[in-house]
């Protein structure tokens, strides 16, 4: 089931124009370890040659690993619509399996990282992207930054 869900992942990224904007700030070598529920299997998504590539086998350095549930996979996938309209709704869908997750829709974080390598590896960028929402689900889980460093350049 686990080897569906990481498919399903990679055609997104490789596939949908989105994930590719959103993460076009990212350094390359910029990692995030991926697990499945039940999964002993893990993942990765990285930036490689100025885009951002779903692989199987850990990362040798993340700044973080993000677990799924399958019905939160399937939840995060499903929206559709203009541009903007898509950021917001991935926003609000995230939000939802981190913030206040059922058993079926779960994502748990766990950051390796601090803040300064964060920055340092364009993790800033992608909040910028995904505006006030975005800061407010990291407020939310614990990581707060200025207000000044969500302006828009």
């Amino acid at each position: 089931m686990s080897e569906k869900l990481f498919e399903r992942m990679k055609r997104f990224i490789d596939t949908n124009e989105l994930p590719q904007k959103v993460t076009s700030s990212l350094k390359t070598g910029a990692a995030v370890e991926v697990r499945f529920e039940d999964d002993p299997e893990v993942y990765m998504v990285v930036k490689e040659n100025n885009c951002v590539v779903c692989r199987k086998g850990a990362p040798k350095k993340p700044q973080m690993r993000i677990k799924f549930t399958e019905g939160a996979v399937d939840y995060l996938l499903e929206p559709a619509g203009t541009e903007k309209d898509n950021i917001d709704e991935y926003i609000t869908r995230l939000s939802e399996c981190l913030l206040r997750p059922r058993p079926e829709k779960r994502i748990e974080i766990k950051f390796y990282a601090g803040i300064i390598t964060g920055l340092r590896m364009g993790y800033l960028g992608m909040l910028r992207f995904g505006g006030s929402k975005a800061l407010e689900v990291l407020a939310k889980l614990g990581v707060k930054l200025p207000k000044r460093f969500m302006a828009r350049e």
